[in-house]
């Protein structure tokens, strides 16, 4: 079962949904379904394998290489991404982590399906699991042809079990990505997908900067049927792991833009999801469904491209892109706060692309991973004092992307390492050395 206690029965709507999308998937033989069903994560957690033992025994400070994940038995497995470093988001519901964000622009794999993918790491199995093998570039003009993807009447692509199409929603992961660790539901911030530039497939003279091929067919005659025109207020795009569909609700309240590559994340305390970015921020409830603006004391972010983590111990947020950029934003006060560089080590960066700033609750601190520079630093967030960094151990043969997570059950780090859309990955796992031994 997926869910802490029995799994909810599904709704009878669901249920049709769920029966007419195996219907299609059987009716089209072996054309690829927009999503998959039922959902692979339906009866997570699985059972443990022989591997948790190994990382239970982890000596504090050791690296431990698992190699590469088992792939998913239809779609193998998650590519590297750049700008991934956040692309990894912890599930405590089903035990692993949501995937998602590409790395080369509009990348299609050997397959047939771009790097718009989604999926979902198993820790128990240590496996891949595919919740969307990303937009099938040989069959999306069929698709809309025959209707299995069509525009509903506030403008969002569609199945005719009601699952949203997700298309392409990352251009990267950013911060974009955060889970509601209650309800184990990833949500994405992301506009619509279906735009040309970075969509997978679709051809573009370099001279004339004309489209061309079937994707961009498909994509107009979407556009023909409304595509986007809804003008309405959205909510985060949320991935239901009981159905296996895309949702991209309709949202109360108004999102005025809080500037581009925002942080994104989720407050347990609040039951609300937090989104900051250089001209504002906002919360998202999702239980009501709604979007409310906050007016903020201190001063705002600055730049893009942020690492962000949730310091689940004081209500608060840390976001920044490195040492001389990094505040926290406090929901109490509703203010954001400078943290002091002086004493920080230099060269640290934990923006997505680099690195990654993470709280590691079983020792009350900031973790940040510096992949650039090699290092591992640590911040005191009772005092917001920097408690000195490391090497990173030779034992880690980091390659070009990094997406790290932290899992609080086994009080390790799991960083999944691969080369820019490449297949390449293993993942790694790293449990940190007691702060107080750390070089001062």
């Amino acid at each position: 079962m997926r869910a802490v206690g029995a799994r909810r029965p599904l709704a009878c709507g669901a249920v049709l949904a769920t029966l007419s999308s195996l219907w299609l998937g059987a009716a089209w033989g072996e054309q690829t379904p927009v999503g998959i069903h039922p959902s692979p994560l339906q009866d997570l957690p699985s059972e443990e394998g022989a591997h948790l033992q190994q990382i239970r025994e982890l000596a504090p400070g050791a690296w431990l290489d698992l190699g590469p994940p088992a792939a998913d038995p239809r779609f193998g497995v998650a590519y590297g991404a750049s700008w991934g470093g956040n692309a990894l988001q912890y599930d405590p519901v089903g035990r692993g982590a949501y995937r998602a964000g590409e790395g080369r622009h509009a990348f299609v794999k050997p397959d047939g399906y771009g790097q718009d993918d989604f999926w979902f790491y198993d820790i128990h199995q240590h496996r891949w699991l595919c919740l969307y093998p990303g937009t099938n570039t040989h069959e999306l003009l069929e698709q809309v042809k025959q209707g299995r993807i069509a525009v509903d009447e506030v403008g969002r692509p569609v199945t005719p079990g009601g699952g949203t199409v997700p298309g392409h929603l990352l251009i990267h992961g950013f911060g974009y990505l955060a889970v509601n660790t209650d309800t184990g539901r990833l949500r994405v911030f992301a506009e619509g997908g279906f735009n040309r530039y970075y969509m997978p497939g679709v051809s573009r003279d370099r001279e004339t900067r004309e489209y061309s091929g079937d994707v961009h067919e498909a994509i107009t005659r979407l556009e023909a049927q409304g595509l986007g025109q809804g003008k309405r207020t959205f909510g985060p795009w949320a991935y239901d792991p009981e159905s296996g569909d895309f949702l991209r609700p309709l949202a109360k309240g108004s999102l005025r833009k809080v500037g581009g590559y925002p942080a994104f994340v989720y407050l347990p305390a609040e039951k609300k999801f937090f989104l900051a970015g250089r001209k504002g921020q906002a919360y998202f409830d999702p239980q009501a469904g709604a979007w409310q603006p906050i007016k903020a004391r201190g001063e705002g972010l600055q730049g893009y491209d942020f690492g962000a983590a949730v310091d689940t111990e004081r209500n608060r947020v840390y976001v920044g892109r490195d040492e001389q950029t990094l505040s926290f934003f406090s929901v109490a006060r509703q203010a954001w706060v400078k943290v002091d560089p002086s004493g920080a080590p230099q060269g640290l960066t934990f923006s997505a692309n680099a690195g990654g700033i993470y709280y590691h609750s079983r020792q009350d601190v900031m973790v940040v991973f510096s992949f650039e520079s090699r290092r591992m630093a640590y911040l005191d967030p009772e005092r917001n004092e920097w408690l000195g960094s490391h090497p990173i151990a030779s034992d880690f043969a980091g390659k070009r992307t990094n997406a790290v997570f932290y899992d609080p059950e086994l009080d390790v780090f799991f960083i999944y390492t691969a080369s820019d859309s490449r297949a390449n990955g293993s993942m790694w796992v790293h449990r940190v050395k007691a702060i107080p031994a750390v070089e001062r």
